[in-house]
């Protein structure tokens, strides 16, 4: 399945399986969008994302 270009949501992307699913769907061209209760985090996630996969983009939210 070809999900580059794709947008899908990850929640509970802060930590664990939905940052691990985050990162894996970076990796293959996935743009995002990212949930969880840590701003701060999500932030921090958005941020390496984009910086090692400059052809995707990420939206995070609250």
């Amino acid at each position: 399945m070809n999900i580059k270009n794709r947008t899908i949501l990850i929640t509970g992307a802060s930590s664990d399986i939905g940052k691990e699913c985050a990162t894996q769907l970076a990796s293959k061209g996935a743009n995002l969008i990212i949930t969880a209760r840590s701003k701060h985090e999500l932030n921090a996630l958005s941020q390496q994302l984009t910086t090692r996969h400059n052809n995707i983009w990420v939206k995070f939210m609250t």
